[in-house]
């Protein structure tokens, strides 16, 4: 590949990393505070937890399979920006890329987290249906 291929890959894999976390995040703000909120709502009106509850629990779930998948392909790209960052000799410190690693891929990172929440969530709807 020739220098001009390779800052187009870098500069395109930068940009589908940074579009991959406005989908999640943009997902997340309109999703999360749905599936939240419907927790409440079922505290409120009993004759609509079962709906309520599945709703919930689809969207939470088609928000953390979302994140997963977007985060899995931020994380294929982040490992070829950070092979252009060695193969331009940057040092972690100008390379931001490498810098942050692959955040989703730590043993406490984003992917577990998520599940975390899932299972709060899960709780949550458990303990709301059988009260």
């Amino acid at each position: 590949m020739t220098d001009s291929h390779i800052d187009t890959v870098y500069t395109e894999g930068s940009s589908w990393i940074r579009l991959a976390n406005i989908i999640v995040w943009s997902m997340a703000a309109v999703i999360l505070p749905i599936a939240i909120s419907s927790i409440g709502l079922a505290a409120m009106y009993p004759q609509h937890r079962p709906f309520l509850a599945f709703g919930s629990i689809y969207l939470f779930g088609v928000w953390i399979y979302l994140s997963i998948y977007y985060g899995s392909t931020a994380t294929n790209t982040r490992k070829v920006l950070m092979r252009i960052e060695e193969e331009w000799k940057l040092s972690p410190d100008e390379g931001y890329i490498r810098a942050q690693g692959l955040p989703g891929m730590r043993v406490y990172g984003l992917n577990t987290v998520l599940c975390l929440m899932f299972f709060v969530f899960l709780g949550a709807w458990i303990y709301v249906l059988t009260v």
